[in-house]
């Protein structure tokens, strides 16, 4: 015996279910957070936002879980060589030696003031996602207060075990 299957009469709507019901690529996501935070950074960073890239992070980290954080990373530092380039007209590595000649004293490392500016970025970017990623386990953890489950407090540390007294 066959059955016959009628239609569906909302295809669209079973269809948009089903997409939001399988969670994206990892690359996926890299690429539109990457994307995400070279726009936002670098508009950011050329209006002398520099903070901006703390909001990024804790958007992402509010936002998203998997591959997010690479991603995060990734359109940081792409927006900041963007934003540093387009800034020095080209002469990058020679603003950075005078900047390191007079800091340091020795015009010979220029380099590393740039490494210290990509590092201090990813820095600025880490530390907002994970205010994000704090804020969303605590919006998650608190419940209603109709919950009907009750609530069982912790047990007092003995000053034994902490030390203190």
């Amino acid at each position: 015996m066959t059955t016959v299957k009628a239609p569906s009469t909302r295809p669209l709507a079973q269809l948009g279910a089903a997409i939001l019901k399988t969670p994206p690529a990892r690359s996926r996501v890299l690429l539109a957070v990457a994307v995400f935070a070279v726009i936002v950074e670098f508009v950011g960073n050329n209006l002398g936002l520099w903070w901006i890239t703390v909001a990024a992070g804790i958007a992402v980290g509010l936002l998203f879980r998997r591959g997010a954080l690479a991603g995060l990373l990734l359109g940081t530092v792409v927006a900041w060589a963007l934003g540093i380039i387009t800034q020095a007209g080209g002469q990058a590595l020679g603003i950075a030696r005078v900047l390191s000649a007079f800091a340091l004293n020795a015009p010979g490392l220029g380099w590393a003031v740039l490494v210290l500016t990509f590092v201090y970025a990813l820095i600025l970017a880490l530390c907002g996602a994970w205010i994000g990623a704090a804020a969303r386990r605590v919006s998650r953890s608190r419940r209603p207060a109709d919950d009907p489950r009750p609530v069982t407090p912790r047990p007092a540390l003995s000053t034994e075990e902490t030390g203190h007294v």
